[in-house]
């Protein structure tokens, strides 16, 4: 219920609203997004607490983590008809990121047979 206090004056520019308007806590914020339709995002995750959002590509495969990202913008990714426009609007270029390294256990050899 403090994400909601801490934000409930806070109105982002390119929304208009707070996170209380459109509902958030700090519990239905962060979730994993499996399904994910768009053709250049293949997932996104929040974490509330951090206020970090992580963000794979498709086309690359790269995951990257933008810093100090407030509630209100995830919901609105998440919401957002064009995932891709929406990063391009919002995201890119207005918050501090860093590429992460992610193993793609998929492809080491011996993996699968070791999960088994």
């Amino acid at each position: 219920m403090a994400l909601i206090e801490e934000n409930r004056n806070f109105a982002h520019p390119y929304l208009g609203t707070s996170a209380y308007e459109v509902g958030l806590s700090s519990l239905a914020v962060r979730e994993l997004n499996d399904d994910m339709p768009s053709t250049s995002i293949r997932k996104i995750d929040y974490d509330p607490a951090t206020r970090t959002l992580s963000v794979w590509f498709v086309a690359s495969g790269k995951r990257y983590d933008y810093d100090d990202v407030p509630p209100e913008i995830y919901a609105a990714f998440r919401q957002a008809f064009s995932k891709g426009r929406f990063f391009n609007d919002a995201i890119r270029n207005r918050f501090s990121y860093r590429e992460m390294q992610v193993r793609d256990y998929r492809t080491e050899k011996g993996r699968a047979e070791r999960l088994f």
